[in-house]
């Protein structure tokens, strides 16, 4: 991801973040990087442990079976696509964002009433 668009991520948890002190803030932020890493390297190890590769589907993994369950049943091909497509492409950055907001909550809650 470019520079630019930590800058803007960081810039606007820090404007929306409505905490009285410095370090509740710090909290936060380190929440929101927390986060940010979680979905961002955390997210494509999971996804390809299970088979969802940049190389397609492992044979005889999770992925796999999933796959065939979506085939037989009907039901979970767009799951299996969005997971195939994660473990293609990585993480995109709605989904970096998504993740920044929920570490900023966790550490929000984490810091309790910080003052």
């Amino acid at each position: 991801m470019a520079k630019s668009s930590y800058t803007i991520l960081l810039a606007v948890l820090i404007l929306s973040a409505n905490v009285p002190t410095t370090a509740a803030l710090f909290k936060e932020l380190v929440g929101a990087a927390v986060g940010i890493t979680a979905v961002a390297v955390g997210g494509p190890l999971v996804i390809g442990a299970i088979g969802f590769t940049s190389a397609g589907i492992t044979g005889g993994s999770f992925a796999a079976g999933m796959m065939s369950a979506s085939a037989v049943t009907g039901y979970g091909g767009a799951a299996v696509a969005t997971l195939q497509s994660v473990g293609a492409a990585g993480v995109g950055m709605s989904s970096m964002a998504a993740g920044a907001g929920l570490g900023a909550a966790v550490g929000s809650v984490a810091c309790g009433g910080c003052d």
